[in-house]
């Protein structure tokens, strides 16, 4: 099923309702209804999805993108733990220079 046949089903529900003097409820159904031409040629689960994800960017805003810098490879910790030892081992040997 597609978005457009459900804006078709919603269509009819809003005639219905105002067969049942319920004018309000179908002005409602066929705003809704009008609404979803943009997103007509979706399938009916592919739209649900989308509106999913619209509902959690809503709720938590955008979410980071985790990139890698281009050319750079990700360490191993057993690297990381070599690069902070080295560099801790730098700072810590006493100087042999002499300054006057």
């Amino acid at each position: 099923m597609t978005v457009a046949e459900f804006q078709l089903l919603l269509s009819e529900l809003g005639r219905f309702l105002r067969t049942l003097k319920a004018a309000g409820a179908a002005k409602e159904v066929e705003e809704v209804g009008a609404k979803l031409a943009a997103f007509k040629d979706y399938k009916l689960k592919a739209f649900g999805d989308l509106l999913a994800k619209a509902e959690e960017y809503a709720r938590l805003g955008p979410r980071p993108k985790h990139r890698s810098r281009p050319g750079r490879r990700r360490q191993t910790r057993q690297q990381s733990t070599r690069r902070a030892s080295a560099s801790w081992s730098c700072t810590t040997k006493p100087s042999t220079e002499h300054h006057a």
